[in-house]
């Protein structure tokens, strides 16, 4: 079944554990989890949502890494901190 979905919203953790004691840290694992939402993106996504408010990270470094895994979808990209 291919999934093509026109948005996301996500909330991700900071930090946890996995059922399998995978180990999730924003920083390393978020790279990552958008990839794989890229699988599941139409061509045209209207849009990406990510709720990231207790990061240690700066906004302008989610800007960035977004831009880096959507850029080529086009659209803008907007981040309030």
């Amino acid at each position: 079944m291919e999934l093509n979905n026109d948005g996301i919203i996500m909330d991700p953790p900071v930090y946890g554990h996995g059922p399998d004691g995978e180990k999730w840290d924003f920083n390393e694992s978020f790279p990552k989890l958008l990839s794989l939402c890229r699988l599941v993106l139409s061509d045209r996504p209207v849009f990406i949502l990510i709720n990231a408010y207790a990061i240690s990270s700066s906004a302008l470094m989610l800007e960035n890494v977004l831009v880096d895994y959507v850029s080529d979808l086009g659209g803008e990209t907007e981040v309030e901190s």
